[in-house]
């Protein structure tokens, strides 16, 4: 009897841990665009929360995508130069990126200015490695990024930060959640400066052809919302908002600064 005592705590300590994990498996939508855990998946996925992202500190989003196995990330300078981001060797313009759900992406160029998005107003990121053409078309040959906003919590809550460094860098902002039986919102709004370096330091580099010798700074405001709630017992919704707008310098032979905005509104409806 001692000897079964002995063994029967130690099965269920075995077993335990096991069930825990299973119930902690993230849900990831990207990769087949229905609802499934990251082990069920048959794509390479990688999924980056936000205790995740808050643990790593990141000043930018590409810092949180250097984290992903198989991606790779190209920097042309500082805070808001120009970055690119590569999967598994394809093109970055063959990276297809959407924020909740909506692709975004320059005309022009056709890959995305990951550098203007703030880290602070991202929930999660989804990472598909591999061609996604069959569910995405012809711009997901070499997979696809997913970014979530921050989610509305059901709690009140305010939180307001403030930070400062070198090169004249100071960073603010501020958050406010709320909700009300089914429905909750969440809007928070950031403030970001730096004076920056010079990126060519004066001299012909690889990659610089001017000769501008002077600092190159970077300023963005960004903005977030979320509301979710239901209209009745059998259907949901959610409305998100991401708006990013300001200015940044770089080394020009005609022109040395550039306006950018970028703006992201999307709306959801779900019908049990």
């Amino acid at each position: 009897m001692a000897r079964n005592a002995r063994f029967i705590p130690f099965v269920v300590f075995l077993i335990f841990p096991g069930f825990a994990y299973s119930e902690e498996e993230p849900v990831v939508v990207t990769a087949t665009r229905t609802a499934q855990t990251v082990d069920a998946s048959l794509a390479a996925v990688s999924v980056i929360d936000r205790e995740e992202i808050e643990a790593l500190q990141p000043q930018t989003v590409t810092d949180i995508l250097r984290t992903v196995p198989g991606l790779t990330v190209s920097n042309t300078g500082g805070l808001g130069q120009p970055s690119s981001v590569f999967l598994r060797g394809s093109e970055s313009d063959h990276v297809l990126v959407l924020i909740d759900g909506i692709k975004v992406g320059s005309t022009t160029l056709g890959s995305t200015s990951f550098q203007y998005l703030d880290p602070d107003q991202i929930e999660r990121i989804e990472v598909v490695r591999g061609p996604r053409s069959s569910l995405y078309g012809a711009d997901a040959i070499g997979g696809v990024i997913q970014i979530f906003t921050r989610d509305p919590a059901k709690a009140p809550r305010a939180s307001a930060f403030a930070t400062g460094g070198t090169d004249e860098y100071s960073k603010f902002g501020a958050r406010l959640s709320a909700g009300e039986n089914a429905t909750k919102f969440s809007l928070g709004a950031n403030y970001e400066k730096s004076k920056g370096y010079d990126v060519c330091k004066g001299s012909a580099t690889a990659g610089c052809f001017t000769f501008e010798d002077d600092r190159d700074g970077y300023e963005n405001l960004s903005v977030q919302a979320s509301l979710a709630g239901s209209v009745n017992e059998n259907a949901d919704f959610s409305v998100s908002y991401l708006s990013s707008t300001g200015e940044t310098e770089y080394d020009g032979s005609f022109s040395n600064e550039t306006d950018f905005s970028i703006s992201v509104l999307g709306a959801q409806l779900s019908l049990d």
